[in-house]
């Protein structure tokens, strides 16, 4: 949940309500699906892992390799409102983030789980 009490989802959906959102959306505080939220086309694939810090900022982990048709390589950080957080690097990666502990004050990222995999 975001500051604002709006609600993240993510998973293996590709349907909300009738209206494609391909495994990430938001829901606004009613429930309904928020199209505010702006992530393009999205991911390519299943995320398994995400965590909103405290900025509101989104990490986002799974079988992804492009979010909104630019590389991702399974790890992505989104701004509040859905944007690719272009401040956000990561070198390309062989590793499914299955879970994020989470953001240590420092602001480095906690992966509990990943596992190999073949690229």
């Amino acid at each position: 949940m975001q500051r604002s009490g709006k609600i993240i989802i993510a998973g293996q959906m590709l349907y909300l309500n009738g209206a494609e959102k391909k495994f990430l959306a938001r829901l606004t505080l009613d429930g309904k699906p928020d199209n505010t939220f702006n992530i393009g086309t999205g991911p390519n694939s299943t995320i398994s892992s995400m965590v909103i810090q405290p900025d509101d900022k989104i990490l986002l982990g799974g079988l992804f390799m492009t979010f909104h048709d630019q590389s991702a390589w399974r790890i992505l950080r989104l701004n509040s409102d859905g944007s690719t957080d272009s401040k956000f690097c990561v070198s390309p990666i062989r590793l499914r983030v299955n879970l994020f502990h989470g953001v240590q004050k420092d602001g480095k990222i906690i992966v509990e789980r990943a596992i190999s995999l073949a690229v």
